[in-house]
């Protein structure tokens, strides 16, 4: 008869296992293929790879997912043991133990054999020791990180002149006195560099005063807040009027009108 497909000897497998002793993974194999009416021809034949033969690996790749399912575990290596799990399961009775059955064991790991092509007539059997399994988590975790997603490629940053470094800054820069904004560098349409100070217009006047008043309260959280609001109110004041007076030259000629920018 053909050798049976490795779900087909999870429950032989166990069964061989009932009597609670440590034993050998040949042993078990022999109980399993007594149990199974096996011939000697069926139990020599061979994958075509001719490494092993049909029934060991058939025996092997069970004996695995019922350890993964904690029905069965290696006491050493090559020598397994039925466990608790496994002897409950027996106690119920079942017509079939397969990997359905199996994935309602939370011990289960679903994802162990996502990946893998399980074949009844090849493929290494559990009980080859710790290099094949070795091999097999290193394969798991490629096909892990692979799932993983990737980093999205990052914007990349905008060049920015210092003039719009400036401007950038004096938006988010609470300045830390009046003198904050002092003027403006620019050059003139006949190459001269020119600098403009900010003018003392009525509301830069109006400020200064209010400003000199804020310094001579005493210490306070009130005297802050105000010397605080009339920094940044005089900051203001002095920057639009260097753009006014910006605004004033490009008219007359003095600056093109890309300097105003």
């Amino acid at each position: 008869m053909a050798v049976p497909d490795y779900q087909s000897l999870m429950l032989p497998l166990l069964r061989a296992l009932a009597d609670g002793e440590d034993m050998p993974f040949p042993d078990v194999c022999s109980r399993v293929a007594t149990a199974e009416d096996l011939s000697a021809e069926d139990v020599r034949e061979l994958v075509p790879s001719g490494r092993e033969t049909t029934f060991a690996a058939a025996a092997g790749w069970a004996l695995h997912h019922l350890r993964r399912a904690g029905l069965a575990k290696r006491v050493r290596r090559g020598v397994y043991r039925l466990t608790l799990a496994g002897r409950n399961l027996l106690a119920d009775a079942p017509s079939r133990i397969d990997l359905r059955l199996l994935r309602t064991y939370p011990r289960y790991d679903r994802k162990a054999r996502s990946k893998t092509a399980v074949r009844t007539g090849g493929g290494a059997p559990a009980d080859q020791g710790t290099a094949e399994e070795a091999r097999e988590a290193e394969g798991e975790e490629k096909n892990r990180m692979a799932r993983m997603p990737t980093r999205p490629p990052q914007k990349k940053r905008e060049k920015m002149t210092a003039a719009e470094r400036r401007a950038r800054m004096a938006r988010f820069v609470h300045p830390p006195d009046a003198i904050g904004y002092c003027g403006r560098h620019l050059t003139a349409k006949d190459g001269t560099e020119i600098f403009i100070e900010p003018p003392r217009t009525p509301e830069v006047v109006r400020l200064e005063k209010e400003l000199d008043a804020a310094r001579n309260q005493p210490a306070s959280q009130a005297r802050s807040d105000a010397i605080s609001k009339r920094n940044m109110q005089m900051f203001v004041a002095r920057r639009d009027a260097v753009d006014a007076e910006v605004a004033r030259l490009v008219a007359e000629g003095v600056l093109d009108k890309e300097e105003d920018s």
